[in-house]
């Protein structure tokens, strides 16, 4: 599960894991310094949700939904993501998190 707001925190769908490659992707792309801006156009462009404050008590704490995308044929499911990010006073990412859910086969 991951930790964010300093607890151990569900995700949309329930019990979450970090992606180890959504991670590392994260983490080359948006490393600690780079202004949150990027960050967002590229969730944006991929069908991200519009970031909203993941902890009630640090408005530094982001989060973003790609929305469960449902699946047919042989493979049936759904999968989902967040990512989770905190800023600075500056606007500047400090950390990056990302999780993703599958459901089915």
């Amino acid at each position: 599960m991951v930790s964010v707001c300093g607890q151990q925190r569900q995700g949309a769908f329930g019990k979450i894991a970090l992606s180890p490659e959504l991670e590392e992707r994260l983490s080359v792309q948006f490393p600690e310094g780079t202004e949150e801006t990027s960050l967002t156009s590229a969730l944006a462009s991929q069908s991200f949700q519009p970031p909203t404050g993941a902890c009630p008590d640090d408005s530094t704490i982001r989060v973003s939904l790609f929305p469960p995308q449902t699946r047919g044929g042989l493979l049936r499911g759904s999968k989902a993501a967040q990512v989770f990010w905190k800023v600075d006073a500056h606007g500047r990412i400090v950390w990056t998190h990302g999780t993703v859910y599958h459901e089915g086969l």
